[in-house]
């Protein structure tokens, strides 16, 4: 019984940072808007890398305000014009607590 509950205890260790993470995703996906395109979302600690290409930056405005109303405290790290689309880097320092999930 107590192999049980410790393999038990190490699985849920392992195997709940990684849904976290995953919700985290899909929760940054959800709120980008129709004329942005996500490309990648990494977390690192308590932030979220977030790179994407957007119609215009007007677009990218909308976006961290979404992000820091929902996610936690956007910085943007560049924006790049380039093709007729905003190619954009972002961080997200993770709000926790009850207004941050």
């Amino acid at each position: 019984m107590k192999r049980t509950s410790a393999l038990l205890a190490l699985w849920l260790s392992l195997a709940i940072p990684a849904l976290a993470d995953t919700d985290w995703e899909k929760r940054v996906r959800q709120l980008a808007p129709d004329a942005i395109e996500i490309e990648t979302v990494e977390r690192k600690g308590e932030e979220l890398i977030v790179r994407g290409k957007a119609a215009s930056n007007p677009d990218i405005s909308h976006y961290l305000r979404s992000l820091q109303k929902s996610v936690g405290t956007p910085s943007l790290d560049y924006v790049k014009r380039e093709d007729d689309l905003s190619h954009f880097s972002l961080r997200v320092r993770i709000r926790t607590g009850p207004a941050g999930r």
